[in-house]
């Protein structure tokens, strides 16, 4: 239209300078030609263009269909591949239902194995067997029957080697931390020695360790002959502990003597201290009394030569002395006086004894009852969640109770025999002063 607009202007002109109407006419004509030949090329490129996209547009709707038919086909043959797997699947599963249980019972095995082997004795000496179990354990391993031939072998080695005293070289920590090269003799599964001491596994580990506390000296005195014997020789005798460490640990956690005394506390000191003393100075009575008795008896024989090392012979030596220069009724009072004065020394120190014998089961008895008023001030305090935290207060009350009667009891039980010594002696003293005084008043 701007062309038309434009071709007018331009007419307009030309006739503003007297150009034919015709020109003008015949110029616009030939401008709407050209405008209207102009629009029929792109009328026909349109056409052409909405002609290719409609056959483009067909060809994509039919690749379309094409791969949905393609795909349901596809989905069909899946549908039916999924059921002939399934199909295949359950058949397998009935053949190989009794391998699955044989292979799951394997990996069963493996694990028992795994973890007996994780705690026994003969993994410090081969530490190198317990990689494959523990591969055959895990839970993604398919078992082969190799892996089972492997599992039934190391299971016969673990069997023969209960059987066996082995002596071996390996690295065993000590109680300090440090750690050095040991000889080790491994008695089956159940314990490990170096010279007189006990060796115990580490927990979750192959390593050896020494205990830092050693059993009694018995059990010592074994491992050390086992070290030294010769297999030629005989069979020597060895140490087992068929918890497989459960009984050393608990004795090297059991207190020994001097803990068992500390327990007691001050008391249970102090009546060691009455006991120690009671059956010194008793068996010091008895035998000062029973020297006295032999003494005694040897100058009972002998009243003529009297001598001055027991109360018989001094009692004589006053009956010798004054026979002759006093009247009998002054000489029975000097020998009542010399008998008075020589009979309370046989008695000396056993009244002391009896009362320690009393004081030491009090003393117990004392001990017994602070330490249950400790056990209650630990419950008051702790509750009942944990026994241990009542240890203390009952390991005073048992065990001052059981000093106080083992200090007791040696103290009566001389006291007694001391009671004896004195008892004879005094009759003797008696019987043979009596006789001097009667062959005194005779005339």
């Amino acid at each position: 239209m701007k062309r038309i607009v434009c071709a007018a202007l331009f007419a307009f002109a030309g006739l503003a300078q007297a150009a034919p109407f015709d020109d003008l006419f015949k110029s616009m004509q030939a401008v709407q030609l050209q405008e209207n030949r102009e629009l029929q090329e792109r009328l026909a490129h349109f056409r052409t263009a909405a002609q290719e996209r409609q056959a483009l547009l067909k060809k994509v709707q039919a690749q379309m269909r094409a791969e949905e038919q393609r795909s349901n086909d596809m989905e069909k043959a899946f549908r039916k591949a999924e059921k002939d797997m399934e199909r295949q699947r359950q058949k397998l599963d009935e053949l190989t239902a009794h391998y699955k249980e044989v292979f799951a019972t394997a990996k069963l095995w493996a694990a028992d194995l795994k973890e007996r082997f994780a705690h026994s004795l003969v993994s410090t000496q081969m530490p190198e067997r317990l990689a494959p179990i523990e591969r055959l354990a895990r839970d993604d391993h398919v078992f082969t029957v190799d892996d089972m031939s492997r599992l039934l072998y190391a299971a016969v080695i673990e069997a023969r080697q209960q059987g066996k005293v082995v002596r071996f070289r390996a690295k065993a920590t000590a109680p300090d931390g440090t750690s050095t090269d040991l000889d080790v003799v491994r008695v089956g599964i159940f314990t490990a020695t170096s010279g007189d001491r006990f060796l115990a596994q580490v927990a979750g580990s192959t390593d050896l360790q020494v205990l830092p506390r050693q059993p009694r000296g018995m059990f010592r005195d074994v491992a050390a002959e086992l070290a030294v014997a010769n297999a030629e020789e005989g069979r020597p005798l060895a140490v087992i502990d068929p918890s497989r460490g459960a009984i050393l640990t608990l004795m090297m956690d059991s207190p020994d003597m001097m803990e068992r005394i500390d327990q007691g506390g001050v008391i249970g000191y102090l009546i060691i201290a009455i006991g120690i003393f009671g059956v010194l100075l008793a068996l010091g009575r008895n035998g000062v009394l029973a020297v006295h008795l032999r003494r005694i008896m040897r100058q009972h024989h002998d009243l003529e030569h009297p001598s001055a090392d027991n109360a018989l012979g001094r009692i004589a030596l006053v009956y010798h002395e004054h026979r002759e220069t006093l009247d009998p009724e002054a000489l029975e009072d000097r020998v009542h006086e010399a008998v008075s004065d020589e009979l309370p020394k046989l008695s000396w120190g056993l009244n002391l004894l009896r009362v320690l014998a009393a004081v030491a089961p009090l003393l117990g008895l004392l001990g017994t009852v602070t330490g249950m008023i400790q056990t209650f001030q630990d419950i008051t305090l702790f509750g009942t969640g944990d026994p241990r935290m009542m240890a203390g207060g009952i390991s005073q009350a048992l065990v001052t109770t059981a000093l106080g009667l083992t200090a007791a009891i040696p103290i009566l039980l001389l006291l007694t025999m001391a009671r004896s010594y004195s008892t004879r002696i005094r009759q003797v003293v008696e019987e043979q002063s009596l006789g001097l005084l009667t062959r005194a008043l005779k005339p």
